[in-house]
């Protein structure tokens, strides 16, 4: 019978252990590539004729934690004066309470922003029409987590923002 030696053992040993370790990194590292890659709910928005995927602007799987996907970039999506935007929402967010908040800019220069909750599930569908007397200039959806800031607030679980304002607009204040 054939007996490997000290070294022979000590060698396959050490190979096993340097083949388990490689293992474990790659499949850590594919469960981070999976979760970074994992599909986002995506608002539906529609301008005139064009329609276009909106994702989140922020998205987290645990806020407690702060497992959250870097902070994006706003979407920007212009509404011309008389101009609608319709903005269709996937389950994720229609099935669940979650509020819309919308700052309008005036010919003044002032601006105002609306805060809506929607605390029944099943409403999809948001209208909102620009004006020369009310610019629609951004859009924010949130839906919020079941935890809370320090003055009581819930935090955000998710957040997509839309700016809508067209390129070049300026109030008739700001006009020269």
């Amino acid at each position: 019978m054939f007996l490997p030696s000290r070294r022979i053992l000590a060698a396959a040993a050490g190979a096993i252990v340097v083949a388990i370790v490689v293992f474990a990194l790659t499949a850590v590292a594919a469960v981070r590539h999976n979760r970074d890659t994992v599909d986002r709910p995506q608002l539906s928005v529609a301008v005139d004729r064009t329609l276009r995927y909106v994702g989140p602007y922020l998205f987290c799987d645990d806020v407690a934690k702060r497992q959250c996907d870097p902070q994006r970039t706003p979407a920007d999506i212009p509404v011309e004066a008389g101009q609608s935007i319709i903005v269709s929402l996937p389950d994720y967010i229609s099935k669940r309470p979650w509020d819309v908040s919308v700052q309008y800019l005036y010919p003044n220069g002032n601006s105002t922003i609306t805060s809506t909750p929607h605390l029944t599930p099943g409403e999809s569908l948001i209208i909102l029409k620009s004006t020369r007397q009310a610019m629609v200039a951004q859009i924010e959806l949130h839906v919020p987590s079941a935890v809370q800031d320090t003055f009581g607030n819930l935090i955000s679980q998710a957040v997509w923002a839309i700016d809508t304002l067209p390129p070049g607009y300026a109030p008739e204040s700001q006009r020269s």
